[in-house]
């Protein structure tokens, strides 16, 4: 039998509305319409605004402004070793170290600082300074044929050598050096002192002659010994930590 035009046009029209109703996305869609009512239902959450009223949070502001005003006048809104241009500059930043440092500074203070340093680094936890300590910086160990340590903190029984770097990076044969001449200085003072070396970058590294240390942990230890401290004491170290912190690789 043959099949006319208008018959072949009608199954066109049947087969698509079938392949319509049993389509992926045809499926997909009765699905989640069947699955809707069987959802928790969303739970939507209050809008609790400002938790001040506007009033109250102008007159705080209002109330903030001279005490602001104070702070700017005392010279709080100006950091004293930033505005002091000594930079990522490592010869100064470790002569303000060693100034920070000294008994002759800060009395006690500057002892809880340098305690509070060493107590961060494995290794040089257990260093005594009840007995006195000196700081010294760009030393010689040996004596005028040896080498510059950065900084040399020297007591009856141990002697400490710290080589400083902020965007230098670390030279390993140079830190042995260092640490042969701190050992041969150490044996020179006499049987019971010890010496260590202490590698102060921006990060930690692993090395065979010298402890590891980073500015974040001076820093850390300014600001512990800054809670303890009070006046121009407690702003140089505050201050202090604040402008080393940027010593990031």
């Amino acid at each position: 039998m043959r099949l006319t035009a208008a018959q072949i046009g009608a199954f066109a029209n049947d087969w698509r509305a079938s392949r319509s109703r049993h389509s992926l996305a045809r499926r997909l869609t009765d699905f989640s319409l069947d699955a809707r009512p069987l959802l928790p239902r969303k739970i939507p959450l209050p809008n609790r605004g400002l938790p001040v009223s506007a009033d109250r949070l102008e007159q705080a502001i209002i109330d903030l402004r001279p005490l602001v005003s104070a702070l700017l006048e005392r010279g709080d809104g100006i950091n004293v070793w930033s505005a002091s241009g000594v930079g990522t500059d490592e010869r100064r930043n470790v002569g303000v170290l060693a100034q920070l440092w000294m008994r002759a500074s800060m009395g006690e203070v500057s002892e809880h600082f340098l305690k509070a340093f060493l107590g961060r680094i494995a290794g040089a936890e257990g260093v005594n300074l009840d007995h006195g300590y000196s700081v010294h910086t760009e030393h010689r160990p040996m004596g005028d044929g040896a080498h510059r340590v950065d900084l040399v903190i020297e007591t009856r029984d141990v002697i400490i050598g710290i080589e400083a770097k902020i965007r230098a990076p670390a030279d390993v044969d140079q830190l042995a050096r260092y640490a042969g001449e701190l050992r041969a200085r150490a044996a020179h003072k006499g049987v019971f002192c010890r010496h260590k070396l202490i590698f102060l970058g921006p990060r930690p590294r692993n090395f065979d002659c010298a402890l590891s240390s980073t500015w974040s942990d001076v820093a850390s230890a300014a600001r512990d010994a800054a809670r303890n401290a009070s006046g121009m004491s407690r702003r140089l170290l505050r201050d202090f930590a604040s402008h080393i912190s940027n010593f990031r690789i």
